[in-house]
């Protein structure tokens, strides 16, 4: 018995050893190292992959943003002579976005740039307010807690998957890191559709009195809140260049704004937002709101905010032609100290050029 219970527990010993040094070496989160023996990287946790990425690829610039970002690829960024890492995080909140950027800085990269988009959610969360809870054996430098990691079941498997996705199909890339491309995902008919969702459950919850609703000054505090703790991460940085756009959300957006009658509102925080970020000396500002010809078109929408990958082709273009200062978007859809009122009263016309035709198709 005694004999046996010693080579019962060598034996797991030695399976905990193995199992931990695969997890070691396979890293699915990147926590240790890169990818080893030539695999390919590959990215479709933020929450998990994000700060072992920051720390451990090789990079000159970022995109740190939210779902909205998950459709630039990488590789454009190569014509800028940029080497970008798309840290996209769905949901991301700007406490969300301060950690992510504090693990790239300290990644010893010499960061030339940090793209980001802004949006309406940001704007009104919480200060420090995050997407979803970060495990903290991937966010801290304890050694200690580590086993959370190696003898995790989860990222054993997830480690299994990749092993096997390396040596048999060779597919996963990481330029297609977060892609959602599938064409069947964007049409007016889904656009309508979140919409029309949108609306009932507005008027069930104004029925049933659990509809609540902020007032302007208490939008525009949370807004003077989240820019300050923005600003401050900004200044932490004045040799890196910060570029922040507003996306394309489709006039369906405007439409929900009006029907919660905050449209005037929302359209304040972007000016607050706005006018904060031109008090940086690094920062560069795009506002795509005011794109008629994308915003109007429901067909290239997944919902009333998504857009298609086409429109992040685009919004590249316009950051490259502007950096470069050349090309057919140099300076287009920029934001300055002189032109945020016309931006924000673009954004009203189309939303009542919109109205006006859709009452005249309607009689």
């Amino acid at each position: 018995m005694k004999r046996f219970l010693v080579s019962f527990t060598i034996t797991l010993l030695l399976l905990f050893v193995m199992i931990g040094v695969f997890v070691y070496i396979e890293d699915p989160f990147y926590h240790y190292h890169g990818p080893l023996f030539n695999e390919e990287a590959y990215m479709d946790n933020a929450v998990y992959q994000t700060p072992g990425a920051a720390k451990h690829f090789t990079y000159d610039a970022v995109i740190v943003g939210s779902s909205m970002t998950e459709n630039f690829r990488s590789s454009w960024f190569e014509e800028m002579d940029l080497k970008l890492l798309k840290l996209s995080y769905a949901g991301a909140k700007f406490r969300d976005y301060k950690t992510i950027i504090d693990k790239v800085f300290e990644s010893g990269n010499q960061v030339k740039l940090v793209m980001t988009d802004i949006n309406e959610f940001q704007l009104l969360s919480e200060v420090e307010a995050v997407y979803e809870e970060y495990p903290s054996y991937l966010y801290d430098d304890r050694i200690i807690n580590d086993t959370g990691y190696i003898f995790n079941d989860d990222v054993f498997w997830e480690s299994a998957d990749r092993a096997l996705e390396a040596g048999f199909y060779h597919d996963l890339k990481l330029d297609d890191s977060y892609t959602w491309e599938e064409a069947e995902l964007f049409s007016e008919e889904n656009a309508r559709k979140d919409y029309d969702t949108f609306v009932e459950q507005l008027k069930l919850s104004c029925e049933d009195g659990s509809y609540t609703r902020s007032t302007r000054e208490e939008m525009l505090e949370k807004c003077r809140q989240n820019m300050d703790y923005l600003i401050y991460t900004i200044k932490e940085h004045p040799d890196t260049r910060f570029v922040f756009y507003y996306p394309p959300y489709s006039v369906l957006f405007w439409e929900e704004a009006v029907a919660e009658d905050n449209c005037e509102d929302v359209l304040e925080l972007y000016r607050v937002s706005m006018e904060r970020l031109l008090t940086c000396d690094n920062v560069l500002i795009f506002n795509f709101q005011d794109d008629e010809e994308l915003v109007t078109d429901l067909s290239r929408y997944r919902d009333v905010c998504h857009h298609d990958p086409q429109g992040n082709r685009f919004i590249y273009e316009c950051v490259r032609d502007t950096i470069n200062g050349s090309g057919k978007y140099c300076d287009a859809y920029i934001v300055n100290h002189e032109n945020i009122d016309e931006h924000l009263d673009n954004v009203r016309r189309i939303l009542e050029d919109y109205q006006s035709e859709a009452e005249q198709l309607e009689n």
